[in-house]
């Protein structure tokens, strides 16, 4: 019995040598954050009538109408595609009759537009505008950049620095030599938006800025060989 546990604690002994002799596994991360340099913003007509007729009719003439606003505005027509296009009936309820009876009462269309736009300053100007010339929806406000790939590029390429800086403290605190870099393995990324805040100078129109800039974010794993 003696010998059996003198033997484990051996054994228990050796295995963070084993370990650690094998190799050392690190994560690298970093983040890069750039302005805002484009915007999308979801902007539309709900229009209701007593007829199916009636109600697309007034839908096609109001989105017409914010369709020019925004090209007059400087909107591309490339900049505008239809997000959402649908036509449905109206109930109303009949309360005390046999199975609730519903009745049609009307007919609602909706028709939005995903509209993406190239000043981000100008996005308050253009809901207004919008709003002015017949628009009744608008939501899905997003900021964006040009460069978020190369923003990316950067933070993983920052990551990896990270991922090996922090291998060599760890080798050198351990009392290991580092060797060469086995495997090093992408762990995804992640994408801050920006914030709105309100404009504080008290200039007419929608508030709608963007302050924060957008963040991107990498991380890697990184195994070296460790003796």
């Amino acid at each position: 019995m003696k010998k059996l546990i003198v033997l484990m604690l051996s054994l228990c002994l050796l295995l963070p040598a084993f370990a650690l002799a094998d190799d050392l596994t690190v994560n690298g991360s970093a983040t890069v954050t750039v302005p805002a340099d484009m915007a999308q913003v979801v902007l539309g007509v709900v229009t209701k009538a007593e007829t199916v007729q009636e109600a697309t009719a007034q839908n096609a003439d109001a989105i017409a109408m914010v369709i020019d606003a925004l090209k007059a505005a400087g909107i591309a027509e490339e900049d505008m595609l239809t997000e959402n296009y649908s036509v449905s009936a109206q109930y109303g309820y009949s309360y005390g009759k046999l199975d609730n009876e519903q009745n049609v009462t009307g007919f609602q269309v909706s028709n939005l537009l995903r509209v993406t736009v190239r000043d981000v300053a100008q996005v308050g100007a253009l809901v207004d505008n919008a709003m002015k010339h017949g628009a009744n929806e608008c939501y899905g406000i997003t900021f964006q950049s040009t460069n978020s790939e190369k923003a990316y590029d950067q933070a993983l390429q920052a990551a990896v620095a990270e991922g090996a800086r922090k291998a060599a403290l760890l080798a050198k605190a351990a009392g290991l030599t580092l060797g060469a870099l086995e495997e090093v393995t992408e762990q995804g990324g992640s994408y801050t938006g920006v914030t709105y805040a309100a404009d504080a100078a008290g200039k007419t129109g929608t508030p709608i800025l963007a302050n924060d800039g957008l963040t991107y974010t990498a991380t890697v794993m990184m195994k070296y060989d460790v003796k």
